[in-house]
């Protein structure tokens, strides 16, 4: 799949995203989202792609800090470039704590802000190979049924099939089913290098997706 950055840009000054927008045209092949608000970011937003989120603190309804604080990086799972006309050193330290990879100070010039953002982009198009390997295999783990899912966190816990079988009350047989099964969907020969792709991957076992 070709990268195509997603550049959402949320803040309630029209005239601030109608500058902003001149800019970040200038980014190759980019999309670019303006949002008034940040509830209409929230309920378009997708997690699992590559881009930016470019927020301004003081908005109308929900402030900039308070939608990173309550979604990052759970649900929103791409960089963070906070812009503001009322920064301190207070702010910049929780929001830099809470995930935001930058914070800029308005009035801010076209030249810095597309500075900032190409910078960012650059280093998520390097990260995009494992950010969508690690897409697939949580796409992956989701397929399977509920019995699969038990059977393969009691292996990843280290548990023999017959431990396995012992504790979810099912037979040795059925687990070696399961289990294949599992590293079937997950596209790997053994429950080691299952271990190894989700660790890598920063995947966790443990989330249903």
């Amino acid at each position: 799949m070709k990268w195509q950055p997603q550049i959402y840009v949320v803040d309630d000054n029209p005239i601030v995203q109608s500058a902003w927008r001149n800019w970040l045209n200038k980014v190759p092949n980019a999309e670019i989202h303006m949002y008034s608000d940040a509830e209409s970011f929230l309920a378009s937003f997708v997690p699992g792609g590559s881009g930016i989120l470019i927020l301004d603190n003081h908005m109308p309804g929900m402030t900039g800090m308070e939608l990173i604080e309550r979604y990052v990086p759970r649900q929103i799972d791409i960089p963070v470039l906070m812009v503001t006309a009322f920064a301190d050193v207070q702010m910049a330290v929780r929001a830099v704590k809470t995930g935001v990879v930058n914070v800029l100070e308005k009035p801010l010039r076209g030249d810095d802000l597309l500075d900032a953002v190409q910078k960012i982009l650059a280093k998520e198009q390097q990260d995009w190979p494992r950010r969508q390997e690690a897409a697939e295999l949580r796409t992956s783990l989701g397929s399977l049924t509920s019995r699969e899912r038990e059977v393969m966190i009691e292996l990843l816990e280290g548990r023999s099939n017959k431990d396995v079988a012992t504790n979810l009350g099912i037979s040795p047989k059925t687990v070696e089913i399961h289990r294949a099964r599992v590293l079937q969907k997950a596209h790997v020969d053994s429950v080691t290098e299952l271990v190894r792709r989700m660790t890598v991957l920063d995947v966790d076992p443990f989330i249903e997706e």
